[in-house]
């Protein structure tokens, strides 16, 4: 039985999804677990232009599991992130860091 996953996207790719500002998010529809890239590739989102993805609020790498009923969170390269206690850098995708939580989220960059 299929079951909705959520997908959130922010910065530059919520227009990539075609989300506007009076729709929050995307539904697809999943039967069984897929990979995160699976996902990307389905809405036509580059791997390489995800920063940070984040299911059901955990960070998760690109090659993680997505299961159906998930809430998936994007957040594209020119958007600021910084971790607790730690200074900004890339995702490495490292799961269930307690230190993931988003500490700052600031304007893109140019």
């Amino acid at each position: 039985m299929e079951s909705p996953v959520r997908v959130f996207a922010y910065g530059s790719l919520r227009t990539n999804l075609g989300v506007s500002s009076l729709r929050v998010f995307v539904k697809l529809y999943l039967a069984c677990p897929v990979q995160l890239v699976k996902v990307l590739k389905d809405l036509d989102i580059a791997p390489d232009s995800v920063q940070l993805a984040m299911v059901n609020h955990r960070a998760v790498p690109k090659t993680g599991i997505i299961s159906p009923g998930d809430r998936i969170a994007l957040f594209p390269r020119n958007i600021h992130l910084r971790r607790l206690g730690q200074p900004a850098h890339a995702w490495d995708g490292a799961p269930g860091r307690s230190g993931w939580r988003l500490n700052l989220l600031v304007n893109a960059r140019p």
